[in-house]
């Protein structure tokens, strides 16, 4: 029993609190008092507690809720900014428009920090979407959705879903999309719910984040479900060689012991 808390112990020095601060905190939105616990939005971001439209949400077994940030309507401007998106998000505004097709007109985003990562850690965030627009196929307001990291050593980057459209989560024109309705009448067109995941090294403080953007006009919304957020990360390789002598040392110590 002493040896697995001293093992346990020398894990957590090691580690450096990775296996403990680097973790989403209430990453399916089902936090019983706010919905939204341990996580930041701006612009329009609500929490769906039952099925949005025709669309359940990803982690059933787990609650019933999921993330929705949308573009406003008809231009009512509860939405923000690009520039207010990109400060929002810690990320450059220049790299964010580079993005889009045209102008970027108004936006929303969600995201949530994680602090305490060791330089070298590598760290891997998993998350469910599903792309919503009003927008009509083929359509060159090209509204689109995005992830995005961002960390104290000044590290940004983009989860890429497309190889030849870098940074985009999904966009107006994306492959196999299906009809969508809804009692709101907000978007006509889904991708469905996906899955992906994007492995980075940090190092310190970072900040990821989800983005949803109408291009060119205001007139149609565009969304962003958001479900099952994770995070794995995994101790830099000089931390496991260390954890290794330790396992090493107690085994040893153990048979001494039992000799």
């Amino acid at each position: 029993m002493k040896s697995t808390l001293t093992l346990c112990f020398a894990w957590v020095l090691l580690a450096n609190s990775t296996c403990i601060a680097a973790t989403v905190l209430n990453g399916s939105f089902e936090d019983p008092v706010d919905n939204f616990n341990n996580w930041l939005t701006t612009g329009i971001a609500t929490v769906k507690t039952s099925p949005f439209g025709d669309v359940n949400p990803v982690n059933s077994p787990d609650g019933a809720n999921q993330a929705l940030i949308r573009t406003d309507r008809d231009g009512a401007g509860a939405d923000v900014t690009v520039g207010n998106l990109a400060n929002f998000l810690s990320i450059p505004e220049a790299q964010l428009s580079a993005l889009a097709t045209d102008t970027i007109t108004r936006g929303s985003g969600l995201k949530q920090a994680v602090t305490g990562v060791n330089v070298g850690d590598v760290v891997t965030v998993q998350f469910s979407w599903n792309y919503l627009t009003s927008e009509i196929a083929g359509n060159t307001n090209n509204d689109f959705g995005f992830f995005s990291v961002s960390s104290a050593n000044g590290q940004t980057a983009s989860y890429i879903e497309d190889a030849n459209v870098p940074g985009y989560i999904a966009d107006t024109n994306a492959a196999g999309m299906t009809s969508f309705s809804s009692p709101e009448n907000l978007f006509s067109r889904q991708t469905g719910y996906r899955t992906a995941s994007y492995t980075f090294t940090p190092g310190g403080d970072f900040t990821f984040g989800f983005g949803i953007v109408n291009v060119t006009d205001t007139t149609f919304s565009s969304g962003l479900l958001i479900d099952s957020v994770s995070l794995t990360a995994v101790p830099e390789p000089t931390a496991l060689a260390g954890l290794g002598m330790v396992g090493l040392a107690l085994t040893l110590r153990r048979r001494r012991k039992e000799g």
